[in-house]
């Protein structure tokens, strides 16, 4: 047996304390004394009436299902109370100030909220899981570490707005949804996000599954699909992978070599980052393409066994052609020369590209002996490491903690900011030796129409 405690310090009115208080205890269905005990089993049976100690207080356990009341009288006023025990202990208040509040029923012990004698809603332990809940959603922790937020309040979950849980510490489901089993890539659900027990993501801004994210196994490919989200999925094809090491790869996951392995990477090759375009035919395709306001303006191609790098040229795009002439006086003007690079001291054949650009204008970029404004670093930034001692925690006379301990830690801080200057530096000239072309084949006509009448006669 465990009988409902009573528990409670005589006062006035007036709010005065009735010290050594006498107590009697009637039940109001008989009219006589109700039995009273010192113990919770109901092994001691107290003789009435029951004096309060020199504060008034009064403490004694009375069968479940009793309706009785209290009167305590005393020197300076009364006090009566009325109170009906339906159910198992209300409230049951400790020594050291600890209190107990509950409801016992089949499926556990919680605290009901009330307001005008309208429910509100229950905290407390209900089928194993610590509960708070309400008519309409609720929150709870299981036994199995899973943390539910549901919007609806029965502790099942089968609305669950979010349930992060399951074992291996990961996520089992996380719903923003409102509707079960909306994690799913088969079914999913504009605006949800969802983590289910096979270890899947999805995160899904439209109605079909393309416009998703998802992660449906951990060794499982990534993709990205849609121009909504990205997919993590066995069910998606693996579209882009960056490796540990920091390579690349668009529609492959290793170096494409073309045929079977098509694909593009960014690899290292040996400190340098190595662009590859892998392609499946061996027709003309281009595998970089350029544009601008006006459209395209150019690309690089490739077929059976070369590549072409190709720029604009469609007669469409032209207009008032007329014959070159002149063309051998002007490569007269050219000057090729072979030179040495200044970097390494290597020979090579070519054009200064000023002098090319008098000639023939488009095969030149930049300007003579131009220059550009450089921001550089004059000194660098100066940091210091600064040490933050240890501290102890300081407790109360009661052994609380009033101030949290703090470990020992060290933090660069800075102490002088970077000194930044700016400098002209050259802003060097290119050329594209492949617009000589136009132009050396113009003369190469003229000189062949000048051989042939030299032959005829």
């Amino acid at each position: 047996m465990s009988l409902p405690i009573y528990q409670r310090v005589a006062v006035t009115d007036a709010g005065d304390v009735i010290p050594g208080a006498e107590y009697t205890v009637i039940n109001e269905n008989t009219g006589v004394a109700a039995p009273i005990y010192s113990d919770r089993t109901g092994a001691t049976l107290l003789s009435a009436p029951y004096f309060a100690d020199s504060v008034g207080t009064i403490q004694f356990f009375i069968a479940q299902g009793t309706t009785f009341r209290v009167a305590a009288s005393g020197g300076v006023g009364t006090y009566t109370d009325r109170y009906v025990y339906g159910v198992a202990e209300a409230v049951l208040v400790q020594a050291d100030g600890s209190a107990t509040i509950n409801r016992v029923g089949s499926d556990g012990v919680l605290l009901d909220l009330k307001k005008d004698g309208t429910a509100l809603g229950s905290i407390g332990i209900k089928s194993g899981a610590l509960l708070v809940e309400s008519a309409t959603c609720g929150l709870w922790l299981n036994g199995s570490s899973d943390l539910v937020i549901a919007t609806d309040g029965n502790g099942a979950g089968t609305n669950g707005a979010m349930d992060l849980g399951g074992s291996g510490n990961r996520f089992k489901d996380l719903y923003l949804s409102g509707t079960a089993n909306a994690n799913a890539l088969s079914t999913p659900y504009a605006g949800k996000i969802g983590f289910n027990t096979s270890e899947s993501f999805t995160l899904n801004g439209q109605d079909t599954p393309q416009y998703g994210m998802g992660r449906a196994a951990v060794a499982s490919p990534m993709g990205i699909s849609g121009y909504y989200g990205i997919a993590f999925a066995t069910a998606v094809t693996e579209r882009m992978r960056i490796a540990s090491n920091g390579d690349f790869f668009v529609g492959c996951t290793s170096q494409p070599t073309g045929g079977a392995s098509t694909g593009f990477s960014i690899t290292d090759n040996g400190g340098k980052q190595q662009t590859t375009h892998g392609v499946a035919g061996t027709a003309n395709s281009y595998v970089s393409a350029f544009y601008n306001a006006n459209g395209k303006v150019g690309g690089i191609r490739v077929n059976g066994s070369a590549t072409a790098y190709d720029t604009s040229s469609d007669y469409r795009l032209k207009e008032d052609d007329v014959p070159m002439t002149g063309a051998t006086e002007r490569v007269k003007l050219l000057r090729p020369i072979n030179f040495a690079w200044k970097v390494d001291g290597s020979r090579t054949d070519g054009f200064f590209a000023h002098e090319v650009q008098e000639v023939v204008p488009e095969s030149a970029g930049g300007s003579k002996d131009a220059m550009k404004v450089e921001e550089y670093e004059v000194t660098p930034a100066v940091y210091e490491d600064v040490t933050t001692p240890a501290v102890e925690a300081v407790l109360g006379e009661d052994g609380m903690v009033i101030t949290e301990a703090v470990e020992e830690s060290t933090e660069s801080v800075l102490v002088t900011e970077a000194v930044m200057a700016t400098r002209s530096v050259p802003d060097y000239q290119g050329i594209d030796q492949s617009k000589l072309v136009p132009l050396l084949t113009a003369t190469i006509q003229e000189l062949i129409a000048r051989i042939e009448i030299l032959e005829a006669k």
